[in-house]
């Protein structure tokens, strides 16, 4: 059997009524200056990795005192919006604030994942090693003059 029609449609009390057709509500979006901002700070820096203190009612996040900053230098006569970003930067770093761009936090994972994948290869590699791509100088230095290797100079 098939089912009843209460159960696949439902009864008169929980079907929508068609005939209205759907609530529209316009709703304007509210841009203030200030939010291009913010937006540009988040996409340049992230959320950060500081937690908001939701307990302290003067607590300011890190993204308010960079717009704050960002408007008090605008006051004094500053126009161009990319200068003006980074010289807020370098204002909130002299009073003690350290932003990371979100760039510069990827590869520093990435250098620390990377580093652990060499502690378990076995084989540690200096800094230099690193970051020289390898190279094909083992197979040179067997080429090179069996004098140079008895003195104990390297090949260049």
């Amino acid at each position: 059997m098939a089912g009843s029609r209460l159960e696949t449609v439902g009864s008169i009390f929980s079907r929508p009524r068609l005939r209205y057709g759907k609530a529209k509500a316009s709703i304007q979006d509210i841009w203030y200056h200030e939010d291009r901002i913010r937006a540009k700070f988040y996409s340049a820096y992230g959320s950060g990795q500081r937690a908001f203190d939701l307990f302290n009612p003067n607590f300011k996040s890190t993204c308010q005192r960079f717009v704050e900053k960002y408007t008090e230098l605008q006051k004094l006569g500053e126009t161009d919006e990319e200068k003006l970003f980074v010289e807020t930067g370098k204002a909130l770093l002299a009073e003690g604030i350290i932003l990371r761009r979100i760039g510069e936090a990827r590869t520093q994972q990435e250098g620390h994942i990377s580093r652990k994948s060499e502690h378990l290869s076995g084989r540690p590699q200096t800094t230099l090693e690193e970051d020289e791509p390898q190279k094909e100088a083992p197979q040179d230095q067997h080429l090179g003059a069996p004098a140079d290797q008895s003195k104990g100079l390297s090949p260049p």
